[in-house]
This record gives structure tokens, sequence and C-alpha cells, in this order.
């Protein structure tokens, strides 16, 4: 579900489960006894009860954190998060700013 999110996603292990990164890290997944617990990037908060935790991390820098227990779990409500958090790791939200990929000016 993951790596459907978007090109170029890569799989990368932690010292305690996975992370998925493009250019940077946007999602992760750890085991745990009853299922899975996985969390990602976003840029905006949102609230849905399916959270098990929100990290804030200023400015507007979201970690959101869900407890997957079976495969209904894994739904186009969790697949849209996951899209969205890939854009983040894809640093879309910077495109058009002088830090964006690309346009980033060398120093003399």
């Amino acid at each position: 579900m993951v790596r459907a999110s978007g090109p170029g996603v890569k799989a990368v292990a932690v010292k305690t489960g996975i992370g998925f990164m493009v250019r940077v890290r946007f999602a992760g997944a750890t085991l745990q006894k009853r299922g899975l617990r996985i969390g990602f990037w976003l840029k905006r908060r949102i609230d849905s009860p399916r959270f098990a935790r929100i990290e804030e991390i200023p400015p507007n820098n979201y970690v959101y954190h869900v407890h997957i227990r079976s495969k209904d779990d894994l739904d186009d409500e969790v697949r849209g998060w996951l899209r969205e958090a890939y854009d983040v790791g894809v640093q879309r939200h910077l495109q058009g700013s002088k830090n964006a990929i690309g346009t980033r000016r060398s120093a003399r």
C-alpha cells in the first residue's frame, strides 16, 4: 500500500521496524503483539478517532500513529493518508519556494 502511494519509495530497516522514504522518510511501521503500528508525517492537523497518538512538531508538522489490527483496517482512509504523506516525503510543499529541489542556489 505504501509503495502504491507513488514512485521511488524505498523501504529502510530501522531499529524497531521499517521506514519508508523517497526524498525524506514519510512513514513507518512497527510490529506489535496485536498487529502493526503505522506512523506517517503530514503537514496539517487532522482529527480521527483512529489515531493512537499525534505528535506535533512546530511549525505545521504532525506525525500520526494508527494501530492496524486486521487487513480491514488498511482501508481507503489510510490509503489517502499515506498518499498525502508521500507528497510530504517528496517535499511537494516546498515546490515553488527557494528551497525546492532544483531551485536551490549555490553559495558563492
